[in-house]
Parts: structure tokens; sequence; C-alpha cells
């Protein structure tokens, strides 16, 4: 159920969280939704990405729901309600906007090879968030919205494939890119949802020219 009302600000509003990059995430934008059957609810933007948008909604939505987003950024924008949690709602957007930067979020338990990805990616004018395993990152995730995660296989505490298949489960339609220098699991890492793999080691140019194709791809 959506989060109620109440005196105290919202429990999701960012506070640097993803990385302590808030350059678009302090938003807190008074908003409304319009639900399918001609509902209007108030609600609080609390984060934004190209793809997707965190807020607060003072009535209960349900996962899978279709909903108009009215605000004076985004303008009427579609989308669907993502997933719901405890004070949060979680929309993806069901058409294009480009109210904010492109976000990344990458999942790399080297720290070299972590730096490495978040510059070029950087360069390429994503903002990015970085975790070194797979828990730190589904945490992150759940905290801002993002279009693309890059991430390893093999990593400690939760490692590539089982991230993958939680991303997957939070959003169908997420972008992910897995690198890695495994033998094993490239497979399973295309069939758990991944759109592209590369081995290691990866340029920053075959970096950034195999996340341009993956988010020009349709869902």
């Amino acid at each position: 159920m959506a989060a109620r009302n109440t005196s105290k600000a919202p429990a999701g509003a960012p506070s640097g969280a993803g990385g302590g990059d808030n350059r678009h995430s302090a938003w807190i934008v008074p908003a409304s939704l319009e639900t399918a059957d001609g509902r209007r609810i108030d609600c609080t933007v609390l984060d934004v990405s190209s793809r997707g948008a965190r807020l607060v909604a003072w009535e209960p939505l349900a996962k899978g729901e279709i909903v108009t987003l009215h605000s004076p950024e985004l303008g009427d924008t579609r989308a669907r309600v993502m997933w719901v949690g405890a004070d949060t709602v979680a929309l993806e957007f069901l058409q294009h906007t480009q109210i904010a930067q492109p976000r990344a979020l990458v999942v790399e338990d080297d720290e070299a090879m972590r730096e490495l990805l978040r510059r070029a990616l950087e360069r390429a004018g994503f903002v990015v968030a970085t975790a070194m395993e797979g828990r730190e990152a589904l945490k992150l995730f759940r905290q801002r919205q993002v279009d693309l995660a890059v991430t390893d296989l093999n990593m400690p505490e939760m490692d590539g494939l089982a991230l993958i298949g939680e991303l997957m489960s939070l959003q169908p339609s997420a972008r992910i890119v897995v690198i890695t220098g495994a033998e094993r699991g490239l497979d399973q890492a295309l069939a758990f949802g991944a759109k592209a793999v590369l081995r290691k080691p990866v340029s920053p140019a075959d970096l950034v020219q195999t996340v341009q194709r993956v988010l020009a791809d349709k869902p």
C-alpha cells in the first residue's frame, strides 16, 4: 500500500542516497496522479530519471496500474506502477522524457574496474551510482530510479545472476549490461534478462557503444 499523508517529511525523501550524488534527486515536487478509472491522487515526486520516478502518493496504488503523472516539470506523462513500497511508489514511464540526465548503476567489487566504468559513463553524460556487490546495488536501485545497470557476475554477498533476477522482478524492462571475466554464467545472464555481455578487459569506448545500443532498443 502507498504511503499515507503525515505531518512529518516522507520517509523516502532523498538525502544523498545513491552514492551521494543528488543533482537530480532533491526534488520534493508536488504533483498529482490520474488513474484509469478517473481518480485524482495527490502525490509528491521525490526522485526522477528519464525512465521513471519515485514518489509518495496519498492513496493506495496497485503494482501494474497505469496512471498519468501531472506535474509542471514533467507535463502529462503516462506511467506504470512498477512497485509499491512501505513509504514510496516507483513509476516506469511509458513515454520518453528528457527531464533528467540518464542514470546508471555500476556494480563491481574490483575498485579499479568500478572507477573505470564510472568515469566512462560519466563522460558519456550519465549520473552514476556505484555498489560493490548485489545487495548494496539492490538497495540503491530501490532508492533511486536508474536507466541502466552495469554489473559483474562474480561478487560476494549477492552475485550478478541473483542481482539480475531481482532487478528484473522489480522492473521487467530494466536495461542490464554484464561485464565479466568469468567463463560460466554468460548464457544464464542473458536468459535472466541482461541485454548484453562484455568480456573483461573492456575499453571505455566499447562500454559506451554497448550502453547506447542497449538503451536505444525498445522495451
